[in-house]
């Protein structure tokens, strides 16, 4: 479906208990009138997305091997929280960067898009941080294995941390590449009753927006989110591959 603008967030928690009947010969008695105070149903967990333009460079190679150096561009962090089941989605994209030190007959590798995903219910830790599994795609390259710290600031931003490590060589050709400060994840709204796939093309859950803020999971996507179609300023559902 089709909608433009942003919905607007609503937060207002559900009510009191109904009164009693005065004439209801068990008024005033708690076993004739349990509590029946509404509790405040689950609304979701709330989303958060960040960008970096680019890490710092880190040289690898050298001996017997020509030097060579390595640059993560165009990184996209999104990150779900729920209020009781910790965090619950994260994907990363980014773009690896190779360029020759000096000079060498043999070219670097051609940019390679690479994603990582989470998806599950990861409790924070000790010192109230998450720190999800990342699962890389199989196409990524080269084979990269994503470590992550997720710690909350405020209720609208959260802190995510990345260190990336190449596994498919040894040295002096492994490298691994950090994020210099921790990079401020937004939190971000939603359209209401829209779908939103959460996570890559490989791994990922669909989710209903709730109230503007929140969304609830109503399926997991086995084989991955299909390309979001959305055109710029509106919203499209979101599916499964």
């Amino acid at each position: 479906m089709f909608r433009s603008g942003v919905a607007a967030a609503l937060l207002a928690a559900c009510g009191s208990s109904p009164g009693m009947d005065p004439g209801d010969p068990g008024a005033g008695t708690d076993a004739a009138h349990p509590d029946t105070t509404i509790v405040e149903t689950d609304r979701g967990a709330q989303r958060y997305t960040g960008q970096l333009a680019m890490t710092s460079t880190v040289r690898f190679g050298g001996s017997p091997y020509c030097e060579y150096s390595v640059t993560l561009r165009s990184i996209v962090l999104d990150v779900t929280l729920h209020p009781t089941r910790g965090l619950t989605t994260m994907s990363i994209a980014d773009t690896v960067d190779e360029a020759i030190v000096g000079t060498c007959p043999f070219p670097p590798a051609a940019d390679s898009r690479q994603f990582f995903a989470f998806q599950g219910a990861q409790a924070a830790n000790a010192a109230g941080a998450f720190v999800p599994t990342m699962q890389g795609q199989p196409s990524n390259s080269p084979m990269t294995e994503a470590t992550v710290l997720v710690t909350p600031r405020t209720e609208t931003v959260v802190d995510a941390s990345v260190r990336w490590e190449r596994t498919d060589q040894g040295p002096p050709l492994k490298w691994v590449v950090t994020t210099s400060s921790p990079v401020a994840l937004q939190r971000v709204t939603c359209e209401m009753n829209d779908l939103y796939c959460l996570g890559t093309s490989t791994l990922g859950s669909l989710h209903r927006c709730s109230d503007g803020l929140h969304l609830v999971e109503v399926n997991r996507c086995p084989s991955g989110c299909a390309p979001s179609q959305s055109p710029p300023g509106q919203h499209v559902d979101e599916a499964c591959n």
